[in-house]
């Protein structure tokens, strides 16, 4: 293929730069795709030339990278952008995603909240801006909102960006980089996501966009064309992956639900608020949903594990219950509530099925490494800022961790 001749020329060039100055005019450019599975490309290889040839000639996780907790996209994409855990940076889907009634509702949720007291933390954005360096944002989350500090939100709620193809999102990154000179670009599409939730993780239909993604990918890179590629840094990155749906249970068989429970999220997570008095005979109807453990885990506030690192966010919610569905279980309150998919993602991050993609390559990075360590996706603020030079803000997240694969 013509892209892969223009790349190899591209490294041949970085190739002989100094170790320790970047190329004039160097950009960054941050691609993330939505629920790509680290494994699709093992899989999927010789179907996916494109990212196969970056992957091979950049730097790849082999074994994928570790979401934050939980394993879900806004969470996910928050951290990435301020490199905060989530209790520190508090942007939680699992309660976002519902009103102060407790229902399901999109435009009533916090989900597109321009109101900077739901969104913690500074994100990258903002921080490169008042660096006096550019940034060009689409459809990244949180991009749309307002955080005081002088810089205009850069970006419309995601909700009215009607991208119909990668192609579409692609065309802002083109724009950002060759006509804007953008320092930095970071862009967001939401495939494959929607295809394995509808159809499957292994389903063909998702199997087709993986191909649409890698075909896109590559008419890009040939449009950027040697200049650009030359001195471009393209990170691939994803915020979860996904599994398919085993078993789902239905907590009304165990519980009154008029008489146990207050209010209740479903999902691979449930998160469960039962009534006054009525603690003990939700954790009795728990023990016997889920086999004794064996097919889902509920927590309080003292025991949910250190390393998920959301315990702030129930603090002051002693009396509220975590319950983690095991690998490809749901739980949901009665069948009327359950909203069936295939498959789904907010399972523990540590589990191989929910390990996203890793893929970089440009000047910056060494050429042919492989991470075998998946590295927990908080970090990625560090990188990003290393990349577009400007100097981090307080985060959770080090850059010693990204060191070995830059030059």
């Amino acid at each position: 293929m013509v892209i892969f001749s223009t790349i190899i020329r591209c490294l041949q060039v970085v190739t002989i730069l100094s170790v320790t100055k970047l190329i004039d005019g160097h950009q960054v450019l941050i691609i993330s795709l939505d629920g790509f599975r680290y494994d699709f490309l093992n899989t999927y290889n010789t179907s996916l030339p494109t990212l196969e040839f970056m992957a091979k000639n950049g730097v790849h996780a082999i074994n994928g990278m570790q979401s934050v907790y939980p394993a879900m996209t806004w969470a996910n994409h928050w951290s990435m952008a301020t490199g905060l855990y989530t209790e520190n940076h508090r942007v939680s889907d699992i309660k976002y995603y519902y009103d102060t009634n407790r229902v399901f509702n999109r435009s009533a949720s916090k989900l597109y909240s321009q109101d900077r007291q739901d969104w913690a933390g500074v994100p990258i954005w903002d921080t490169v801006t008042l660096a006096n360096k550019s940034i060009g944002v689409t459809s990244w989350i949180g991009s749309w909102v307002d955080f005081g500090l002088g810089c205009q939100p850069l970006d419309q709620a995601i909700e009215k960006i009607s991208f119909t193809s990668l192609n579409d999102t692609l065309k802002f990154a083109y724009n950002f980089l060759v006509n804007d000179h953008k320092d930095m670009v970071m862009v967001y599409w939401q495939y494959p996501d929607e295809a394995e939730h509808m159809f499957g993780s292994r389903s063909s239909t998702t199997f087709q966009k993986l191909i649409e993604i890698d075909r896109q990918l590559e008419q890009f890179l040939e449009r950027l064309g040697p200049e650009f590629l030359n001195q471009l840094d393209i990170v691939l990155v994803s915020d979860h992956g996904h599994t398919d749906i085993k078993k789902t249970i239905y907590l009304t068989n165990y519980l009154d639900q008029t008489n146990d429970i207050e209010y209740m999220i479903s999902g691979p997570i449930a998160e469960i608020t039962p009534k006054p008095g009525r603690l003990q005979m939700v954790i009795d109807g728990l023990q016997k949903a889920t086999n004794n453990g064996k097919l889902a885990q509920w927590y309080n506030y003292t025991s949910l594990p250190k390393e998920w690192h959301i315990r702030k966010l129930y603090q002051n919610q002693p009396e509220k219950l975590l319950v983690q569905g095991s690998e490809g279980i749901l739980i949901y309150q009665n069948w009327t509530s359950f909203l069936p998919v295939p498959s789904d993602h907010a399972f523990d991050p540590r589990l191989p099925s929910i390990r996203p993609l890793f893929v970089a390559i440009g000047p910056s990075f060494e050429n042919g490494h492989k991470i075998s360590k998946p590295i927990e996706l908080v970090n990625y603020y560090e990188l990003f800022m290393h990349l577009v030079g400007v100097k981090p803000l307080d985060n959770n997240g080090s850059l010693d961790v990204w060191r070995p694969i830059l030059r």
